[in-house]
């Protein structure tokens, strides 16, 4: 996943490259959300004109770098690497070039949608629930995936073509394409795991979040961490929880809910493991 943000200081170039869009911004939260929309055309190079303070510059940039992470879509964890310069006239005007890198190629990128779109196709049927709709895709991806322990793909691409391996970034964001095209409301959280940076899911279920690791999962085909609250998971994760929405309902509470509704109590039944379990645990409390 993503671990750093790299910043490096250098000179701006004399004369700025004629193809180089520059824009004008006025505050440090428009330099994340023009970032962020940078992103959606794969663009790899950008410059500003930046017109507010330039105290502590260098901090204020990284933090409005590392804020693109929450916006907690495909796109921004598909960046790879910002690098950025800038040079200060005066207490109000500096002049930032950003580069920016990306896991994927936006072929690669439009690989993935073709395959998401081909599998939600397939796997998802006429009058499927968004509980349902879920652990399909979560099965879907487990069963698939490996894990790469040489920590070296970092893409939903690379999860779907041989070898059909990559880490908690790639299980995150193919997660987050599927669920999404599922039209099942998602984000990616950009975290740590008992200190180590780690990416995992918040999937939205009739009006309820709840904490979605696939990649944690993929370890015995469990469901460990399968629609967790944040305080269920919060005992080995850790994230800035003021950038993502709160998940507080417990998961059994929402499948006891759905059993004195009448509501596909049979489908729960007949899912697997998991809804065979939780709905038994949760019809006895």
């Amino acid at each position: 996943m993503i671990v750093v943000v790299i910043l490096y200081v250098t000179l701006l170039s004399s004369v700025a490259s004629a193809d180089i869009e520059t824009v004008k911004i006025h505050s440090y939260d428009q330099l994340t959300g023009v970032l962020h929309e940078a992103l959606q055309s794969h663009t790899k190079e950008i410059h500003f004109d930046l017109y507010d303070s330039t105290e502590n510059i260098e901090k204020k940039i990284l933090d409005a770098a590392d804020k693109v992470n929450y916006y907690g879509d495909y796109i921004s964890q598909t960046r790879n690497m910002f690098y950025w310069s800038w040079l200060t006239f005066g207490p109000n005007l500096s002049k930032i070039e950003f580069r920016i890198t990306y896991f994927e190629t936006p072929e690669q990128t439009q690989y993935v949608d073709q395959v998401v779109n081909e599998t939600i196709s397939s796997i998802i049927k006429p009058g499927m629930d968004d509980f349902t709709k879920e652990k399909v895709i979560h099965d879907w991806i487990v069963n698939r995936l490996s894990y790469d322990y040489g920590l070296i793909e970092q893409s939903a691409f690379a999860g779907i073509v041989p070898p059909y391996k990559t880490v908690c970034q790639g299980y995150s964001l193919l997660a987050n394409n599927m669920l999404s095209k599922a039209g099942i409301e998602n984000k990616i959280v950009y975290g740590w795991n008992e200190g180590s940076a780690h990416s995992w899911n918040l999937v939205k279920l009739d009006g309820h979040w709840y904490h979605l690791d696939v990649t944690w999962n993929d370890n015995g085909n469990s469901y460990d961490y399968y629609n967790l609250t944040d305080d269920q998971i919060s005992s080995t994760r850790t994230w800035f929880r003021e950038y993502y929405p709160a998940a507080g309902t417990d998961f059994k509470v929402a499948l006891k809910q759905k059993h004195r509704q009448g509501k596909n109590v049979l489908e729960f039944a007949a899912m697997g493991h998991l809804f065979r379990s939780l709905y038994k645990q949760s019809n006895n409390d």
